[in-house]
């Protein structure tokens, strides 16, 4: 009697180790594969991003032509930038904003692109004598990565006034100048928008 209890014991014990056994390989199992899952998840989401965000033709800048009437309709509305909001985007990299921010409002009027990790933006200012606009690339960290002055306004000596038409990805920049004979002399840079930049002048 006592062998086949001991018998019956082993065996148990056997079989309780064969069963702990056969948990501990299922749990490995589905273990990879969870693992497996998410790294497929991890790069189909990267792929995704770097599919809808980066030499992407879809993304492009919305069509318009900032000229005086552009101007004159939405630089009123748009609210002046805080001292705070100007350094974080790094404004202070553009010439002219840097000189005047505190002397008269720097307004972001417009937005002609935004993505994941591109913003395209429209930097105005305006004092008693001239209206001026820039457009702004920010990089993923909403700083100011590249810029480009795409309108002037000179009402008070009227030297030079500039322009500029978006279609299709290409910003076509005309510069007026005007001589003391009122003789006009007309430039147009043609830029093109490609990959989240702008690149060097076409022509």
């Amino acid at each position: 009697m006592k062998r086949l209890l001991v018998r019956i014991i082993r065996n148990a014990n056997f079989v309780v180790l064969i069963a702990l056994i056969f948990l501990l390989v299922h749990a490995c199992q589905n273990a990879k594969k969870n693992r497996h899952a998410n790294v497929v998840e991890e790069v189909e989401t990267a792929d995704k991003i770097q599919e809808a965000t980066s030499a992407n033709p879809d993304i492009k800048l919305k069509d318009c032509e900032i000229n005086e009437a552009y101007m004159q309709l939405r630089f009123p509305l748009a609210p002046a930038l805080s001292e705070q909001e100007f350094d974080a985007l790094d404004f202070g990299r553009i010439e002219e904003l840097n000189r005047l921010q505190h002397e008269v409002p720097v307004k972001i009027i417009d937005t002609l692109q935004s993505s994941i990790n591109q913003h395209v933006i429209l930097v105005a200012y305006q004092t008693d004598g001239e209206r001026s606009a820039f457009l702004v690339n920010l990089n993923n960290q909403h700083k100011t990565e590249q810029f480009e002055q795409v309108y002037y306004e000179d009402y008070v000596e009227y030297i030079s006034n500039t322009y500029t038409r978006i279609a299709d990805n290409k910003i076509n920049v005309t510069v007026e100048t005007f001589d003391e004979n009122q003789k006009t002399t007309t430039f147009t840079k043609v830029f093109a928008y490609k990959n989240g930049l702008f690149s060097s002048a076409i022509n």
